[in-house]
C-alpha cells in the first residue's frame, strides 16, 4: 500500500468528532463592561448566510451585531472562534451596494475590516469574521466555505438556555441542529448529527479516541479506493486498497 499525501472532503460535509464540538451561550455581563446580551457560536460548516440568518433567527436571536471595538474583541475571544475560522455577521450591503447596514438597524459605525476590505462590489455583500483574529471580510451570500454564525440574544432565560444548547446524544451537534438525535457516542458523524455510517452504509467511519483521528475504511477518489485516517481534518495518512 503506497502513502499518499492529500487532502479531502467527504461527500461534500465536514466530519466533526463526537463529543468535542458544542454550542454554547455566553453573556457579555454588564458588570464586565458589556450589554448584557448572549452569544451563541453554531458551527454548521458550508452554511450560506441566508440560512444562517433564518436559523438565528428560529432560534430567538440574530446574527451579531458587532457595534464596538471592546463587543469585537469580546465575541471574538469568547464563543469559541479559531484562529483561521469564518463565522457570519449579521451585516450587509444588499440593498445599497457599500452603504454597510446591520440588520437590526443598529448604527453602522464601528468597522474592523482586514486590509483592503471590502472590495467584493456587487458580488460580496455579506459579512463574516475571516480567517484573521478580530478581522471581518465581505464575502459572497452563498460562500460556502464557512465555519458556521454568530447569534446574539438580546435576553435569555435559563430554561431556553438549557434548551437550546442540549446535546441529548452527546456528539457534539445540539439538538436544534440535529437531524439524526440517536447517534451512538463515539460515531464520526457529519455537521447535521447524522453517522457518517449511516451514509456510506458498509463503510464505516469511525473515531479513535487514542490517536484523535477518524478512520474511514473505503473513500473512492479519481476511480480508486482508498483508505483514510483523518487528523484535524487533513489526511494524515492515506493508503491505496
Amino acid at each position: 500500500m503506497k502513502p499518499l499525501n492529500i487532502l479531502i472532503v467527504v461527500l461534500g460535509l465536514v466530519l466533526i468528532i463526537s463529543g468535542t464540538s458544542s454550542a454554547k451561550h455566553i453573556q457579555w455581563k454588564t458588570e464586565d463592561g458589556g450589554n448584557g446580551h448572549w452569544y451563541e457560536r453554531v458551527q454548521d460548516y458550508g452554511i450560506d448566510w441566508y440560512t444562517a440568518k433564518t436559523f438565528a433567527e428560529e432560534a430567538g436571536g440574530y446574527l451579531a451585531t458587532i457595534t464596538s471595538s471592546d463587543e469585537n474583541i469580546w465575541v471574538y475571544d469568547n464563543v469559541g472562534i479559531g484562529e483561521g475560522d469564518d463565522y457570519w455577521l449579521g451585516g450587509t450591503d444588499e440593498e445599497s451596494d457599500g452603504d454597510w447596514a446591520w440588520i437590526t438597524g443598529e448604527e453602522w459605525s464601528f468597522t474592523n475590516w482586514s486590509p483592503e476590505e471590502p472590495n467584493g462590489e456587487y458580488l460580496e455583500n455579506c459579512l463574516h469574521y475571516y480567517n484573521i483574529r478580530y478581522e471581518w471580510n465581505d464575502i459572497h451570500c452563498m460562500w460556502e466555505d464557512n465555519n458556521g454564525y454568530i447569534v446574539e440574544y438580546d435576553s435569555l432565560d435559563e430554561e431556553t438556555c438549557n434548551t437550546d444548547i442540549a446535546d441529548s446524544d452527546s456528539d457534539g451537534v445540539i439538538d436544534t441542529l440535529d437531524e439524526c438525535p440517536e447517534t451512538p457516542q463515539g460515531s464520526a458523524v457529519y455537521s447535521n448529527g447524522c453517522s457518517a455510517a449511516a451514509a456510506e452504509g458498509e463503510c464505516v467511519s469511525t473515531y479513535d479516541l487514542s490517536s484523535n483521528r477518524i478512520y474511514i475504511p473505503c473513500f473512492e477518489y479519481d476511480d480508486i479506493m482508498y483508505e483514510v485516517w483523518l487528523s484535524d481534518f487533513e489526511a494524515a495518512d492515506v493508503n491505496i486498497k
